[in-house]
């Protein structure tokens, strides 16, 4: 990895690595950007490269990966490709280009395979690929994957993997990973259907801070986003009516919470429930605050300058922005 750039692993990395490259399935739910695509291929990849594998007469891979979309297939196979072994290969195959192409990669015998839900179930269904001897299928965006509805090519996929490896005299196991940035009713009913354990949800949040005009909305947004949230995010609130004791305390905590979630030394458990913060506040907190860890910032109503009404403060827009970013 040091060589690729990387020093270090952000949290959901971090969080997640040693759940996976030890073959536990996995729920991996963090905010965009946040770095879940190396949180799999990472420890995939360094597991894998642990455990013998066999050609065979047709591509027989060990890891599948099914992406919604052919976007997002090109840019997780770029990421397998940065990181792969020499004796490991990678396929990106989907659909709307001539499936011929693909053939011909999959001659190569890839232990790697990234796909689309359609053209993997076209060049199974063909005889050019079959999952005799898979290990790991992950499901990137799961959320969207399991939409019935959308994704019957995946539900299929997923008996056909069952029934190939039922029939094998040794019946192997497989770990699943879903990843997304947004976990719905569905993608839980589903891991609850296939039996993962507690251990496999891990999720890490990020922080975000929400500047409203007035010091009431600051109370009715936070009432909001609590109820909302359903204690899956901590709320904060700040506002110029508070004590500067009280002020402090809220700095304090907030400090504290993101300065426990980036340290090395927690548990895995600590690691993989690590949640995140929302500060609402008024623009007492846009100017001087080093607050660690601020990943998004919205803006509730444009700043105005005090005393003008309507006239919009375009200086304390970009200190409110600059919370962020640090």
């Amino acid at each position: 990895m040091t060589n690729r750039g990387i020093t270090s692993l952000l949290p959901i990395q971090q969080a997640s690595f040693e759940q996976i490259y030890n073959g536990g399935d996995a729920v991996l739910h963090s905010p965009t950007g946040s770095g879940k695509t190396l949180a799999f291929v990472l420890p995939i990849l360094s597991s894998k490269k642990r455990k013998r594998w066999q050609r065979a007469k047709v591509a027989s891979p060990r890891v599948i990966t099914i992406c919604p979309s052919r976007e997002l297939a090109k840019q997780v196979g770029k990421e397998y490709t940065k990181f792969l072994d020499k004796s490991i290969g990678v396929a990106t195959v989907f659909g709307g280009v001539p499936i011929e192409r693909h053939i011909s990669l999959l001659k190569y015998k890839p232990q790697v395979v990234v796909t689309t839900p359609g053209r993997l179930r076209e060049l199974v269904r063909e005889g050019h690929m079959d999952y005799s001897q898979i290990s790991t299928l992950v499901l990137d965006e799961a959320d969207i994957l399991l939409d019935k509805s959308d994704s019957p090519d995946v539900f299929a996929a997923i008996e056909d993997i069952e029934k190939a490896l039922d029939e094998q005299e040794d019946d192997p196991e497989y770990q699943m990973v879903l990843v997304s940035a947004t976990i719905g009713r569905n993608v839980r009913d589903f891991a609850e259907e296939m039996e993962f354990e507690p251990e496999a949800f891990i999720r890490v949040d990020g922080n975000s801070d929400i500047f409203v005009p007035t010091k009431s909305e600051t109370e009715s947004v936070a009432a909001f986003l609590s109820d909302k949230s359903s204690g899956a995010m901590k709320i904060r609130i700040l506002h110029g009516d508070m004590s500067q004791s009280a002020r402090s305390r809220c700095i304090a905590l907030i400090r504290e919470e993101s300065s426990s979630s980036s340290r090395q030394q927690q548990s895995q458990q600590q690691k993989q429930q690590q949640v995140g913060q929302i500060l609402v506040a008024t623009d007492v907190a846009s100017r001087g605050l080093d607050l660690p860890n601020v990943d998004l910032v919205v803006q509730y109503g444009l700043p105005k300058i005090a005393g003008k009404d309507g006239t919009i403060s375009p200086e304390l827009y970009a200190h409110r922005t600059g919370r962020t970013g640090r």
